[in-house]
């Protein structure tokens, strides 16, 4: 309940580690995946400019193939930026499997902040939660 929407992403085989389980950087290819495949599917053009300024991941329990990744998203909007929480959990499960962090800047041509397109915001609303996060 503490996600706004979810994004499913598939698991690979060659994700996996020695130790059979989702590699710990792979984590951070399901949020950004999840994140960007939110606004593309929601209508954001890739012509829109956006880099990340900040990531993290912290890890709770494992991950493992084939079982694919529901990440739940919620985002704080600011005038040229997105910066998201995010959940990773192991498909049907309810318990967490790592919390990620994960910010945007929207920048003009020349690579500076301006505010974000308006079908950013339009596509990012909704997943602001009520309490402000």
């Amino acid at each position: 309940g503490a996600y706004a929407h979810f994004e499913t992403i598939p698991t690979r085989w060659n994700d996996t580690d020695a130790q059979s389980h989702v590699n710990n950087a792979v984590y951070h290819f399901y949020i950004d995946d999840a994140v960007n495949l939110h606004l593309a599917r929601s209508g954001v053009s890739n012509d829109v400019r956006r880099f990340t300024s900040e990531n993290s991941c912290r890890y709770l329990r494992q991950l493992s193939w084939p079982t694919p990744v529901e990440v739940g998203l919620r985002v704080r909007l600011g005038r040229a930026s997105a910066a998201y929480q995010l959940g990773l959990f192991a498909e049907g499960e309810t318990d967490a499997s790592a919390i990620g962090t994960f910010t945007h800047i929207y920048v003009d041509a020349r690579g500076k902040p301006c505010r974000m397109d308006e079908s950013v915001r339009t596509a990012l609303e909704p997943l602001v939660p009520d309490d402000g996060l």
